[in-house]
């Protein structure tokens, strides 16, 4: 690596170490929790295959491509933070086909930072048979695109995405309790993925979830809510299945071309009044078109729906 760009690398990720939370903010939604500092004060440069199993723990910046092939496990402990080069090919990512686990908790999540308009795919990509398991993990600019049926993720942030947060290909993993925020696309769903979505906030992107080519996930108990377009969008014959969710207030439709909705609570969406409920059982409505079927609505808001942090 030439001298000057590896020495911008340890600028930045020493000073990445030394904020409390990259926000600079210590409460959940709008970009931390504790906030604790790193373990390490040296930032780690890391790139190229893994031989072994790693600890990754303090301030890491991934340079290139970090591959975690077919039995080896990357661990990165709780408090690290993890960067993603700029300017380098090919794009900053780790690519696990073995595992991942990427485990932080309340006090001291595990931050992952990538450039948030960068046109560069930054973030972990999780290939088929790959096992990963993310929690209490905060993503800002970086992105999450698994292909794997061994993925769980759980109290995680998503924020400042220039695309998708997170895409799910070909798979059914489990997303749930998580805050998707600031993003092009909080969740995309894609290839006849099968996810389940549960007990998340998708909240104040461009769109909330968006289903492409044959996308099925089970949508259950999230709040989708202050999106700039649709929260809902299904494209290339997919079918999501829509319940117990509270749906309020985006742009566009609360849920446009595809999915079956039962007992959701739909206000507020398509411009109406923020107090207008959707109580139309017709697949083309004031705040729905072209679903499949709508069999029941709600009249008020789902209280179990949304994030279970705080309950």
């Amino acid at each position: 690596m030439p001298r000057t760009r590896l020495l911008c690398l340890l600028i930045v990720a020493a000073c990445f170490c030394g904020c409390g939370s990259p926000t600079g903010r210590g409460t959940y939604g709008d970009g931390g929790w504790g906030g604790s500092s790193a373990l390490d004060s040296e930032p780690n440069i890391k790139s190229g295959r893994m031989t072994a199993d790693e600890v990754w723990r303090g301030t890491v910046v991934v340079d290139g491509e970090v591959l975690a092939p077919e039995g080896v496990t990357l661990t990165i402990q709780a408090g690290t933070r993890v960067s993603f080069a700029e300017g380098v090919e090919p794009s900053s990512k780790i690519i696990v086909e073995g595992a991942i686990y990427a485990q932080g908790d309340f006090q001291t999540p595990v931050f992952f930072a990538g450039e948030p308009q960068s046109s560069e795919w930054h973030g972990i990509l999780l290939e088929e048979g790959s096992v990963g398991r993310l929690t209490y993990a905060q993503l800002i600019g970086g992105k999450v695109h698994t292909r794997s049926a061994s993925t769980q993720v759980s109290y995680c942030q998503f924020t400042e995405n220039a695309g998708a947060a997170l895409t799910i290909e070909g798979s059914n993993p489990t997303v749930e309790d998580s805050l998707f925020r600031r993003n092009v696309v909080g969740i995309r769903v894609i290839r006849q993925a099968a996810p389940d979505v549960m007990n998340n906030t998708l909240m104040g992107n461009v769109y909330g979830l968006v289903c492409d080519d044959g996308g099925q996930p089970t949508v259950d108990r999230n709040v989708i809510a202050n999106n700039r377009e649709d929260g809902i969008l299904s494209r290339g014959a997919s079918s999501p299945q829509i319940q117990n969710n509270n749906i309020m207030r985006n742009g566009g439709y609360a849920v446009k071309d595809g999915g079956r909705l039962l007992d959701n609570f739909i206000q507020g969406n398509n411009g109406l009044p923020p107090t207008v409920v959707e109580i139309s059982l017709s697949p083309q409505a004031s705040q729905i078109f072209g679903v499949e079927e709508v069999i029941s609505t709600r009249s008020s808001p789902n209280s179990e729906a949304g994030e279970r942090r705080f309950r």
